[in-house]
């Protein structure tokens, strides 16, 4: 993901105006994969209807959104966004 992030600002910073924006498949996809691997749980197939997935039994629906702070940790709050 930080790849990702840093791919954008290189893309940014060559074509001033011009934003290249994370499509949201693309970071619904990496959220996804982010909760199961840090909460365990078990995914259901791509796009499966109302719920993602289940842990210890229960269904969840696993949601994820991009803003202009969005970061995985508070250290890269404070290195990308001067926080």
């Amino acid at each position: 993901m930080q790849k990702l992030v840093e791919i954008v600002a290189e893309l940014e910073a060559e074509f001033p105006g011009r934003h290249f924006t994370l499509d949201g498949h693309l970071v619904g996809s990496i959220g996804e994969v982010m909760a199961a691997y840090y909460y365990g749980i078990e995914l259901y197939r791509a796009s499966a209807e109302i719920h993602d997935g289940e842990i210890e039994g229960r269904k969840v629906q696993i949601k994820i959104s991009q803003h202009v702070t969005a970061t995985c940790c508070k250290e890269c709050i404070r290195k990308w966004h001067k926080m």
